[in-house]
């Protein structure tokens, strides 16, 4: 039997109708599901990843390439006008500024940090048998434990400590010195150390 006109068209536009019903849900599954790397760096428009669409903590250092994220760095500096003299005295400074005679001021690290580069210089060179010890120490004045530490000797008028030590998020910290067995002279000009957020 030979179809007639009609049954052709009638044909076609079922055929066009479960097409186009058939559209939408197929762009819908597209939408939600992708098949298996199918999405490549080529396929992604440049700006369209954003922090917003990187899940929070997903992310380490080790992800990012080297100088993405800058180090945050400080050089702090202190100096007293007056120390202690006598041979093995003990004396404390304050860990940035000036040290008021009779005054210690504890510093409260707001970060882990990092402390670097410790470096003291006084007006005169050390006489003799004279010398002097300063550590940078982290705890309460009295139960402190040394981090970087440097000692001027006789003859010389500065030191420089090497290596770093890390001082914990909520950690005090503040400056010792102790005198050698000669005694030490008395006028620190400068303090400095450098301070890496950990």
């Amino acid at each position: 039997m030979k179809p007639t006109r009609r049954a052709s068209y009638v044909a076609c536009a079922a055929a066009l109708l479960a097409v186009g019903l058939s559209l939408p849900g197929a762009a819908a599954a597209a939408k939600h599901k992708i098949g298996k790397n199918l999405v490549v760096t080529r396929s992604i428009r440049n700006g369209a990843v954003t922090g917003v669409k990187v899940k929070d903590g997903s992310l380490t250092t080790a992800d990012l390439a080297a100088g993405t994220i800058p180090t945050a760095r400080s050089v702090a500096n202190a100096s007293t006008a007056s120390m202690l003299t006598n041979p093995n005295q003990t004396g404390y400074l304050a860990p940035s500024g000036p040290t008021l005679v009779g005054t210690v001021t504890l510093a409260v690290a707001p970060a882990a940090m990092t402390v670097s580069d410790l470096h003291v210089e006084m007006l005169n060179p050390h006489g003799a048998g004279q010398s002097r010890t300063f550590m940078l120490m982290i705890g309460d004045i009295g139960a402190g434990t040394p981090g970087v530490a440097c000692t001027i000797a006789a003859g010389s008028a500065a030191c420089t400590a090497t290596g770093s030590v890390t001082i914990p998020a909520g950690a005090h910290y503040f400056l010792q010195y102790v005198n050698g067995a000669g005694g030490s002279i008395n006028i620190v000009t400068m303090v400095s150390y450098v301070v890496t957020l950990s």
